[in-house]
């Protein structure tokens, strides 16, 4: 078989609460060992991904496709410009909205909602795996922090107001993960998604795209399911994501990716 390039979604398709299953753990390694290259592909920063990266990735693209790394090396890392992180944090500090500055390689947030921040933030990273949090108690010092997206959770507006506070350069989308609420979101840099962290991956994996096989389950996946030769929906996904699939695979609490693999030849 020609050697595929394949990116996993995190949260509700690698995963679960921040947990890899024995079953799909078993089947990246095995997909690795029959000369296929598999990829991280999520939403999270890569300060958050360090403990799934080694569990036996080829690499990642994280921070929603602005941030890719190839066998440790780097090809992408990008940030906010300063002047729209300074526009987010004003509009969600006016809401007493508690948000989550994600950087490559740290993470920050305002010191009156810490606290928040962890409590939300246990639905998604397992105890001990959450790293620590800049407890920022200046708007300044918030605005020049080196953010590649910004999480927000417990929102008491709507995305749609925030988008129009904020102003033009940013792009919103409701959190991929429901335990965190209908209140949950993620702010990013308009014209960004997942499929541009696949397109400059493969490129350098020298993949073609007909070759690349995609699998995730929010609405942040759609972009890099439409873009893969393969893309394949999660059971139960975001209806979406059921609308680009080419194919679906059970989710992490039936260890799908296992069977996925298997159907797919990948395993041999």
């Amino acid at each position: 078989m020609t050697p595929r390039a394949i990116f996993l979604d995190v949260d509700g398709t690698l995963a679960q609460h921040g947990v890899v299953p024995p079953g799909n753990l078993g089947a990246v390694r095995a997909a690795r060992a029959a000369g296929h290259r598999v990829l991280l592909a999520t939403g999270r920063p890569r300060s958050m991904i360090s403990d799934l990266v080694d569990l036996g990735f080829d690499g990642a693209v994280a921070s929603a496709g602005g941030y890719v790394e190839i066998d440790g090396d780097v090809l992408e890392d990008g940030t906010l410009p300063p002047e729209l992180t300074a526009r987010a944090v004003r509009a969600l500090l006016a809401h007493d909205v508690a948000f989550l500055l994600e950087g490559s390689h740290a993470l920050a947030g305002p010191a009156h909602g810490i606290e928040r921040l962890v409590e939300a933030l246990t639905h998604v990273v397992p105890p001990g795996g959450l790293p620590p949090i800049a407890a920022l108690t200046e708007e300044v010092e918030l605005a020049a922090f080196p953010t590649s997206k910004i999480s927000y959770f417990a929102s008491p507006v709507t995305p749609e107001q925030l988008l129009a506070e904020i102003g033009a350069g940013i792009a919103v989308i409701p959190s991929s993960i429901p335990e965190l609420g209908e209140g949950a979101g993620e702010l990013y840099r308009a014209g960004l998604s997942k499929a541009d962290g696949l397109a400059r991956a493969a490129g350098a994996l020298g993949v073609a795209q007909a070759d690349v096989i995609a699998v995730g389950d929010g609405p942040n996946d759609v972009e890099m399911l439409a873009w893969a030769g393969l893309g394949v929906g999660v059971t139960g996904s975001h209806p979406a994501v059921l609308a680009v699939a080419d194919a679906l695979a059970g989710g992490p609490e039936v260890s799908g990716l296992a069977e996925l693999f298997a159907r797919l030849g990948l395993l041999d």
